[in-house]
């Protein structure tokens, strides 16, 4: 909070103090926009009060008529003038509310299809970030533009050779510039929760490490993708992908990959190529089944299916022999491989809120397993108590 906010301050604006620091719980870095936007219905409402204090202290010096229980005309009207007053405030600070209240809403997390619509005022025509003044005038290794309402990254930025990261999340760009292939060491880039539609020209970044392109509206990936052979991290959360481009393949060095929130339908036969690959999650897609290639992920430990349409996993599944953690949830499953039996390092398994009536017997010998969640699946007593016979030492969830 900036420190103005810390000095004394009259009875009425503590209030907008203490809401502004609800505020700044969701987004301090917009807190403002709120109280720039809404500040003249807050003034009328504080007149309308003020207006009212003062008429009600007019009441108090006003002499009541001399006849018992009668009031002067002048004192009947001076109240309502009071209570009209007072209503009126009432009314403009309930409005205030439930505006600031709609704000905080559109910031919850627990609402992600409405994250994108934040506030952000428009950079003005001769914007130019204090960060990069500095970063042209002493060579720097980061560079931070998040949180600054950009809709366009200053081309200046291709002249900083020596930078290593950069982070531009939280603006309202809409595609990534050219300036970017000029950086020769760039290895993290952090471009998340901005209205970016196309990446095109991003494999020229040879460097590229980690890629953050969470909360975008990107539809498709470029073809040459898989030009990026040094990338490690690839953050595609919260987009409109409907598929993958095959060149992803050559991602040799990509360790985790991360779909969730898509509209992908299912996931290209090469992505068995991936033999590095350590973490993938593909939670809440439109996934129906499972390429058999996906057997071949050998170094594979974390796999998050959570959320698809998938009624069973192919048997090849038991090639994955380090997977260490296998989300099944929210599916449509029926029945689960007899080849599960080969997933020795298993430890924690979620089937839950599928269609399951039974499991197969290969389940005994998931000797690693600490953690199977199946509630939410049709199963009676007697098939739970011989599963639970069957892992004696696993944490069972029905």
């Amino acid at each position: 909070m900036n420190n103005r906010l810390n000095v004394p301050i009259e009875p009425d604006a503590r209030c907008q103090q203490e809401a502004r620091k609800l505020w700044a719980h969701y987004d301090p870095d917009y807190e403002e926009a709120f109280w720039l936007t809404y500040r003249p219905l807050i003034e009328v409402a504080r007149q309308h009060a003020q207006e009212a204090i003062i008429v009600r202290h007019q009441i108090r010096q006003t002499k009541v008529a001399t006849k018992e229980n009668e009031v002067s005309e002048t004192f009947i009207q001076s109240r309502r003038h009071s209570f009209t007053e007072l209503f009126y405030a009432s009314l403009l600070l309930i409005f205030v509310i439930v505006l600031y209240k709609a704000h905080l809403h559109r910031q919850s997390p627990n609402n992600p299809g409405l994250d994108k619509l934040r506030y952000a005022p428009p950079p003005k025509p001769d914007f130019f970030p204090e960060a990069l003044s500095h970063a042209l005038n002493e060579p720097s290794e980061i560079l931070d533009l998040g949180y600054l309402g950009m809709n366009k990254v200053p081309e200046q930025v291709g002249d900083l050779i020596h930078l290593e990261r950069l982070y531009i999340n939280d603006n309202e760009l809409m595609f990534l510039p050219s300036a970017l292939q000029q950086l020769p060491k760039l290895r993290h880039l952090n471009a998340s929760k901005n209205e970016i539609f196309t990446i095109n020209g991003i494999e020229k970044i040879k460097s590229l490490q980690s890629l953050y392109l969470q909360n975008n509206s990107l539809r498709s990936l470029p073809k040459n993708l898989g030009d990026l052979h040094h990338l490690e991290i690839l953050f595609l959360e919260d987009n409109n992908l409907s598929e993958l481009p095959t060149s992803i393949r050559y991602l040799k060095s990509l360790k985790s990959l991360y779909l969730r929130k898509n509209s992908l339908t299912s996931l290209p036969y090469v992505i068995g190529d991936m033999h590095g690959l350590k973490a993938l999650y593909v939670e809440y897609n439109q996934l129906d089944e499972l390429p058999m290639s996906i057997g071949r992920l050998k170094s594979l430990e974390f796999l998050d299916l959570e959320g698809n349409k998938l009624r069973s996993i192919p048997s090849e599944i038991a090639g994955m022999e380090n997977l260490i953690r296998l989300d099944l949830s929210y599916n449509q499953m029926t029945y689960v491989t007899s080849s599960i039996r080969n997933l020795r390092f298993l430890y924690k398994l979620d089937l839950s809120h599928n269609q399951l009536h039974d499991l197969p017997s290969a389940f005994k010998q998931l000797t690693s397993l600490e953690e199977l969640n199946l509630a939410g699946n049709p199963m009676n007593k007697t098939t739970v108590a011989k599963i639970k016979s069957w892992l004696p030492k696993c944490k069972v969830i029905f």
